[in-house]
């Protein structure tokens, strides 16, 4: 199996993996909309992968907020996202990278999906100053730095 097979296919596996829990699925792109933002999760392959097995990729973290336009001109993740960050700045132990094997893809996509799920349910509580610095026109990497705090931060969807 071609590493460029390793990907496609551990993405197919995270989507049956991720499908129930109300994620869609667009290229390596896996999204989940609720009432205030659109969490997206993207698995993105390594640039010093050989093209030979194991295929290295890590899972970046991006939030939409709908009430506030997209950003002009943003290319990758950022095209679809306000704030940016990664499963390892936000879930702490989560590993940096992943390898995948032809014998290991199943294990992988389900430890990834256990990842992308509990990433999932820390946003609500770190997306509220990411909120506000797009309302005032700035990205943001999450978790948002403390020192780029302004103002009041919008309110999360936490219950």
């Amino acid at each position: 199996m071609s590493v460029r097979e390793l990907g496609t296919t551990i993405c197919s596996s995270l989507i049956k993996t991720l499908k129930p829990y109300g994620f869609t699925r667009k290229g390596a792109r896996f999204s989940r909309d609720n009432a205030q933002y659109c969490e997206h999760f993207a698995v993105s392959g390594s640039r010093w992968n050989s093209g030979e097995a194991p295929w290295e990729f890590s899972v970046d973290v991006g939030v939409f907020f709908h009430e506030i336009p997209a950003r002009e001109g943003a290319k990758g993740l950022w095209r679809y996202s306000h704030a940016v960050g990664s499963t390892n700045s936000i879930l702490a132990g989560s590993p940096t990278a992943f390898f995948v094997t032809p014998d290991n893809v199943e294990s992988v996509a389900s430890d990834v999906a256990k990842i992308i799920l509990a990433t999932s349910e820390q946003l609500p509580g770190i997306v509220g100053p990411a909120c506000q610095r797009a309302h005032d026109g700035w990205a943001s990497f999450l978790p948002v730095p403390a020192s780029w705090s302004v103002g009041e931060a919008c309110p999360s969807n936490a219950d």
